[in-house]
């Protein structure tokens, strides 16, 4: 009971708590494995999501993942702009204009895919061409540079946006599932890959050609 009441004492978690306000969405860790797990199935199909995939159907398992993207992307990004508005204190984080622009920086990701799928391309031929035989691209999907690199690229680009939290919490996943830290801020060009990777960091500063 005393440990309680010093715990719950304001003067003691001041600084360290964060009071959630009815209605404000919060980030899941849960939902943006989902949305990693989604945008990876879109960059690759077939490698990720549905392995069923064809020709013939690509374009229906796109657009349905690209519409359940959207939704929970956007229900994120608020959440990251509510938790950063709500800890620096200002009222009313989550009006209906800060969903708009959840939804419109959702929207704006979506667009970016086209051109992300391109670099992640050759980070799939660097990785291709640095692997030992057999290189068989089914296993090379399965290698932690692709999946570290691929959330790397996904959080740089939420970054760009300037979508606050959520980006770190992407790579972090990473971290964890793969022992490679990459920052979203760091700057990488084309052609990248990590061989191992257990223990590699890449900070916020760094900047790494093609």
């Amino acid at each position: 009971t005393q440990a309680v009441d010093e715990l719950s004492e304001s003067e003691s978690y001041k600084g360290l708590f964060h009071q959630h306000k009815d209605g404000e969405p919060l980030p899941s860790a849960k939902v943006l494995y989902e949305i990693i797990e989604l945008s990876r199935s879109i960059l690759f199909p077939g490698y990720y999501g549905n392995s069923t995939i064809n020709s013939r159907t690509i374009n229906y398992h796109i657009g349905v993942n690209i519409e359940k993207l959207f939704d929970l992307l956007t229900e994120q990004i608020l959440a990251g702009l509510c938790f950063g508005t709500s800890i620096e204190g200002r009222c009313n984080a989550c009006s209906d204009s800060k969903r708009e622009e959840a939804a419109r920086l959702a929207a704006k990701f979506i667009s970016k895919l086209p051109v992300m799928r391109r670099v992640l391309a050759t980070d799939v031929e660097a990785a291709y061409n640095a692997t030992l035989p057999p290189k068989v691209m089914a296993k090379l999907f399965l290698h932690p540079a692709i999946k570290a690199i691929s959330n790397y690229r996904i959080a740089h680009e939420l970054l760009e946006l300037g979508v606050p939290l959520i980006p770190r919490i992407i790579t972090e996943m990473a971290h964890s599932e793969t022992g490679i830290d990459i920052h979203p801020a760091a700057k990488i060009g084309s052609h990248f890959t990590i061989d191992h990777g257990t223990g590699v960091v890449i900070g916020a500063t760094s900047i790494i050609g093609n």
